[in-house]
Parts: structure tokens; C-alpha cells; sequence
């Protein structure tokens, strides 16, 4: 081994951000719990086919993933969760910024949204220099 390459690397790997970003960690993790809130098991498509009240609601886009978004912000926006919006949020833009990339990272789980898809893919290839597969 040589002596050092470890640190080296380390130094130079890209964390884009993220590494030190903890209203992007937090973002990530109320995300991942938020994306399939109240999901009735079945497709968009056939939630629009079958001319579902969220259908409707939602027109037709992304509507299981903006159900989702709606029922998470509706929850964490209730007065019982005031001191806990004071702890993650020291400003409304930080409010904003968290906000946004929630919904940016829940509607990217509509893999049938082609418009969605060509969305990833560029930004992917901005950030790492190559499409996503």
C-alpha cells in the first residue's frame, strides 16, 4: 500500500454538497418515510384509468407521490408539530429549500412519468459526467 492514498482520496472524492448538508440528510430521511403515505397499491395509470377521485384531483400527474407530498406536509405543518419545524428550521427559506427537495426527490419515484425520467437523467449527467442508465 502506499503510505497516504487513502487520504488522498478521500480528499478528492465529490460529495456535491450533501457531506455536510443536514437539512439535505434531513430532506432525505422525512423523504423516504413520506413517498408512499396513504399509496392505495396500484398504479397511477390505472388510478387515471379508472378516473379516481386523487386522479382528479392531482389531474393526472404523479398522483400516489402527490397524494403522498400532500398528506406529509398537511402532518407536519399541524400546531403540534410547531417546536419541532423551530428545531429543523431556523428561517422560512430554510422551510423552502427542505420543502422543494422533498418534492423533488418524492415525485422522482414516479419511474412512469417520462418527463420525471429525463429530469434524473440530466441532472445525473450534470453532476457525474455520464447518463444514468
Amino acid at each position: 500500500k502506499r503510505p497516504g492514498l487513502a487520504k488522498k482520496i478521500e480528499k478528492t472524492r465529490k460529495t456535491f454538497g450533501l457531506k455536510n448538508d443536514t437539512l439535505s440528510h434531513l430532506a432525505l430521511l422525512f423523504s423516504a418515510l413520506a413517498h408512499d403515505v396513504e399509496h392505495k397499491g396500484i398504479s397511477n395509470q390505472q388510478l387515471v384509468n379508472e378516473s379516481d377521485d386523487l386522479a382528479i384531483l392531482y389531474n393526472d400527474q404523479s398522483v400516489a407521490e402527490q397524494r403522498s407530498l400532500a398528506v406529509a406536509f398537511s402532518e407536519l405543518m399541524k400546531e403540534e408539530y410547531k417546536v419541532l419545524r423551530g428545531v429543523w428550521f431556523e428561517n422560512q427559506e430554510e422551510y423552502k429549500r427542505f420543502r422543494k427537495t422533498v418534492i423533488n426527490l418524492v415525485l422522482t419515484t414516479d419511474l412512469a412519468s417520462p418527463e420525471r425520467t429525463q429530469i434524473v437523467k440530466s441532472k445525473w449527467k450534470e453532476a457525474f459526467g455520464e447518463a444514468a442508465e
